[in-house]
C-alpha cells in the first residue's frame, strides 16, 4: 500500500481589493511562515504546499477567486485517494 501524501493550500492576503481601507499587516508573512513550517517541520513536500497571496514573488499565485477555484478543480486532483488535504 502506498503511503499517503499531505497537501495544503496556504493563502495570505494583506490587501483585499474590496477593502482597501483595512489592509492587514501580517497575513502574507504568516502564510510564508506556515509554508516553511509545513515543509521543514511537518514533512510536506514543497510542491504539495500551494501558496497563494499578494506578498510578492515568494507567492506562486495571486490569491484571487479564479485562482483558488482553479487550484481546487485542477491542482488538488493530483492528490491520490489516500492523500490528505
Amino acid at each position: 500500500m502506498a503511503m499517503a501524501n499531505n497537501w495544503a493550500i496556504v493563502v495570505g492576503i494583506n490587501q483585499y481589493k474590496f477593502l482597501p481601507q483595512a489592509p492587514l499587516k501580517f497575513a502574507a508573512a504568516d502564510a510564508l511562515a506556515m509554508r516553511s513550517f509545513l515543509c521543514e517541520e511537518a514533512g510536506f513536500k514543497p510542491n504539495q504546499v500551494l501558496l497563494c497571496g499578494d506578498g510578492g514573488e515568494e507567492f506562486s499565485r495571486d490569491a484571487t477567486r479564479s485562482t483558488l477555484r482553479d487550484i481546487l478543480l485542477h491542482d488538488v486532483q493530483k492528490a491520490q485517494k489516500a492523500d490528505n488535504l
